[in-house]
């Protein structure tokens, strides 16, 4: 069962957060990546996808590759859902209208499609996460990733919220079981 009261608490004290240090850093958005699948070399596989942690602190929801979170200052975020039309792997659910709600969801079924939806101010917009080529010459270097504001934001991880306690209470007892 999904605690919603839990996680709408959680999303609103993590966004005052990050909001907080994009002010103190004269900052305007953030654009938090899922990540992408990594291939094995000459293969057709990839290896085990892993997310993004600072994107699984805001997006409540297991694997979901290709995908982003835009959060502007005093705007609901924006999640852009990759769900393509794959025959071969599965696809992600459709995104469940209970912690959706929190969020503009757009789904977008071409991993580039995300591109449509960057904010307007990108000299101000700061990337967390593994560098993509798409953004390479749209965001400026000294934004991605920089230290000051990922040093504040690993700060702010150290105190759990009441929404990461249970999900921390959840995931032992299922532990607990093996």
């Amino acid at each position: 069962m999904f605690p919603d009261t839990l996680f709408a608490k959680h999303l609103q004290e993590k966004l005052e957060q990050i909001t907080e240090v994009l002010q103190q850093q004269q900052k305007s958005c953030v654009i938090i990546p899922s990540g992408m699948p990594k291939p094995v070399y000459w293969d057709d596989n990839n290896y085990p996808f892993k997310t993004n942690f600072h994107f699984s602190l805001f997006v409540p929801v297991g694997p979901l590759p290709n995908s982003y979170l835009i959060i502007e200052a005093d705007k609901k975020p924006t999640l852009i859902y990759y769900q393509p039309a794959d025959y071969w792997h599965v696809v992600p659910d459709a995104p469940d209208p209970v912690w959706a709600s929190d969020f503009n969801v757009v789904i977008v079924t071409n991993t580039t499609d995300w591109l449509k939806y960057l904010p307007n101010d990108l000299i101000n917009t700061v990337w967390i996460g593994e560098p993509e080529s798409s953004i390479a010459d749209k965001i400026q270097a000294e934004n991605i990733n920089p230290q000051n504001i990922i040093n504040e934001l690993h700060y702010y991880r150290a105190r759990k919220t009441d929404y990461e306690i249970d999900r921390l209470a959840a995931a032992n007892l299922i532990a607990a079981k093996g």
